[in-house]
């Protein structure tokens, strides 16, 4: 008999090891996740620093699009200003063509008329000549002039005079002109010649500028294209600080140590393991928490999926092996645990948190983290003494959650973060 309550003793403490194991791993992982939390929170402050300054980048770069686009108007509106002179200067010079060709005209006309009275001139000039000869002729014999001729003299005289004095006018006037056309046209090949100079200079600086512009908008639907990646990103990193937020809250759960020293009397053991088995039956499919606080309320309303569709199936096992043996110590059956079971749910837990649990900082004392196991054990045997018919008691020294906590949405949302981390 001795030997028997040896081996049910040494059963008792194995289950009750395995189980405090599961639990340690359980904790380890939520401090891990913790550390993971904040470096994701620091990268995630590193994006939202980067995204700011390709902001503003991009602002400036849409500043700079939008001088350029002033400044594109501008030239626009001088180069419609230049057309319009432009046109009005080529207006003018084929009115100064038409004035040129009339004057043109005009001068060999009066050209002509010139050579006509010329010879007209030099017609009375040989009349005039004739008629002092004759004039000469009669005084030299001895009679008397005759008025007729020298009155027709005098008019060809004063036809002559006259004659010379408008074909002088003419020409000065026409000499002028002519200067002045020329100065005219001259000063209008020199601003047409100017005019030029600028259109081209124009153009060159119009090539360059829709250069600049395509250049500056083409880096700016670059950057455009990389603010929303980054957008997209931040928006990803912030749904997923979202999660480690509510994980946060899983890993408080799990800071203190749940270690249980069992003592040589079996009323205790046995008062131990009753604690443990009710804190189990948290994980019965049809009971939910009752006694739970508005807070754990609000925070678990987020994960109300199902519990066998969130869990894989070493965590069923996990659930069924915690029932059985509910069962077993409420029937007083002998505790013969299956060990390979144990063995697979433990290997599964350490192989999904190895990436967790190696960046733990081994200079860290666990004394620091976690409660020791005296303090937890004097704790949940004065609440079992003072309270034996509580449905709500936990292991939990953990005073935030008020020995209160829904083990089923706990575990699920830490095997839920395990998968994803085993994805990732």
């Amino acid at each position: 008999m001795e030997t028997l309550s040896k081996t049910n003793v040494n059963l008792k403490d194995s289950e009750i090891s395995t189980s405090e194991q599961d639990l340690l791993l359980a904790a380890e992982i939520g401090q891990a996740l913790l550390e993971r939390n904040k470096e994701l929170d620091m990268l995630l402050k590193n994006t939202q620093e980067y995204a700011e300054e390709q902001e503003e980048k991009a602002k400036f770069y849409y500043n700079q699009v939008e001088s350029l686009r002033e400044e594109k108007v501008l030239c626009t509106q001088f180069y419609e200003q230049l057309e319009a002179a432009n046109q009005k200067l080529a207006d003018k010079y084929k009115q100064y063509k038409n004035n040129c060709k009339l004057l043109t005209g005009k001068n060999d006309y009066l050209w002509e008329h010139i050579h006509l009275l010329e010879k007209k001139n030099e017609e009375l000039r040989v009349e005039l000549n004739n008629l002092n000869t004759e004039a000469n002729t009669n005084e030299n014999n001895g009679g008397k002039p005759i008025k007729e001729n020298s009155q027709t003299a005098d008019v060809i005289s004063i036809e002559i005079e006259s004659i010379d004095s408008t074909l002088l006018q003419d020409e000065e006037k026409q000499f002028d002109d002519i200067k002045k056309l020329e100065k005219q046209v001259d000063q209008l090949t020199l601003y047409i010649s100017e005019l030029k100079v600028q259109l081209n200079i124009m153009r060159l600086q119009k090539e360059e500028v829709e250069l600049n512009l395509e250049s500056i908008l083409h880096e700016n639907d670059i950057l455009q294209k990389k603010v929303t990646s980054l957008n997209q990103e931040v928006r990803e990193w912030e749904t997923f600080v979202h999660r480690e937020e509510n994980y946060k809250h899983i890993a408080k759960a799990f800071s203190p140590k749940h270690f249980i020293e069992l003592d040589d009397n079996k009323d205790a053991c046995k008062k131990i393991f009753m604690v443990k088995a009710k804190s189990c039956e948290f994980l019965n499919k049809s009971k939910q928490c009752s006694n739970e606080r508005e807070s754990n309320n609000t925070f678990f309303s987020q994960n109300s999926s199902s519990f066998l569709r969130e869990l894989d199936t070493d965590y069923a096992d996990l659930v069924r092996r915690y029932e059985e043996l509910l069962e077993k110590f409420q029937n007083k059956e002998k505790l013969n645990e299956n060990p390979e079971k144990v063995r697979k749910v433990q290997r599964a837990i350490q192989t999904l948190s190895f990436d967790f649990t190696s960046k733990i900082s081994p200079m860290t004392p666990l004394k620091t983290l976690f409660a020791t196991p005296n303090e937890s054990l004097n704790t949940n045997l004065e609440l079992i003494e003072n309270n034996d018919h509580s449905e709500s008691l936990t292991v939990f020294p953990d005073t935030s959650m008020n020995n209160h906590l829904d083990y089923k949405k706990i575990f699920s949302e830490i095997f839920i973060k395990l998968n994803e981390s085993k994805r990732i």
